[in-house]
């Protein structure tokens, strides 16, 4: 679903009718503006003036028939205020679970001294006038060979919440308002 929403400016553009009203400025970007509406399947859905007698704040949309209804509203701003009720379903967005390295539980001393014994082969291979491309080679190589030591992994569990959930909120707030109980019941 697209909505766009604000003030696009465009003057003198009436969209009842969908018509340019007489000496309008500017009347090449108008029409480029709706082309680009019509060419993208998308409807603006402000009819009523929001600045005196044009109407500049719109609402643009490719689902016009999930707004349940549109209105200006006077505000305290020199452009009226659009109001758009829309029926719509949030939606869930659920994350992958994904693998959590435990570094804990990574077999430290083994680490160190295979980089060690890497850092000793590089060392002498620099001595060596070995090439750049070997040394490469041979780090690469090393790091595949040594990667028994890599710390485990699991995956990580996903929370199912709906969203805008706000329940461990309420849980922190309640165990600090039963806290705060507890101590006025002491003294």
């Amino acid at each position: 679903m697209i909505i766009m929403a604000g003030d696009f400016n465009l003057q003198g553009w009436d969209w009842k009718p969908k018509s340019l009203s007489p000496n309008t400025h500017h009347t090449n970007i108008h029409h480029k503006f709706t082309d680009i509406l019509d060419d993208h399947g998308l409807q603006q859905m402000v009819e009523e003036p929001t600045k005196e007698s044009n109407t500049l704040d719109l609402i643009i949309t490719n689902y016009p028939n999930s707004f349940i209804r549109v209105e200006t509203i006077h505000g305290i701003s020199d452009h009226d205020i659009v109001f758009a009720e829309l029926k719509t379903i949030p939606s869930k967005q659920t994350q992958k679970p994904r693998n959590i390295s435990l570094y804990k539980k990574a077999k430290g001393d083994n680490i160190k001294e295979d980089l060690k014994s890497i850092n000793e082969e590089i060392t002498k291979m620099n001595h060596q006038d070995c090439c750049t491309q070997g040394i490469c080679g041979t780090i690469s190589e090393q790091t595949r060979k040594y990667h028994k030591y890599q710390p485990t992994t699991e995956n990580s569990k996903i929370k199912r919440r709906q969203p805008l959930d706000n329940s461990r909120y309420q849980t922190a707030n309640s165990k600090k308002g039963q806290t705060l109980q507890e101590k006025k019941e002491i003294s």
